[in-house]
């Protein structure tokens, strides 16, 4: 099995990356080409759309207390913390720093 990444445009233009773990590269690209076609889009090369997007880790709480996470959150590298008005918490990270964040929020908890 491998995961492969392919980008293209949807309808009206739109940015679209697809990760797909495959253990046929060649049915995979003939799924989602069909996919893109189907909706009007189309299927691009590599770096056409990556660009655009930034991977990033996210970390939800459906309640907890706000300071103590914000702070084991900031400290552990989180880029932003959003709470919501139903007392959810998100905690937004780089990808690479996911893991170090969760363990430092685990800690805290």
């Amino acid at each position: 099995m491998e995961t492969i990444i392919y980008e293209g445009y949807g309808p009206g233009g739109t940015a679209v990356m697809v990760e797909c773990l495959s253990d046929n590269r060649n049915r995979t690209v003939a799924e989602v080409r069909h996919a893109f076609t189907k909706t009007g889009g189309n299927l691009g090369t590599d770096g056409s759309v990556s660009y655009l997007f930034s991977k990033k880790g996210v970390i939800s709480f459906e309640k907890g207390d706000e300071d103590t996470i914000m702070e084991a959150a900031l400290e552990a590298g989180a880029e932003d913390v959003v709470t919501y008005d139903d007392g959810a918490i998100d905690v937004y990270t780089a990808w690479e720093e996911m893991g170090a964040v969760r363990d430092a929020l685990e800690a805290a908890a």
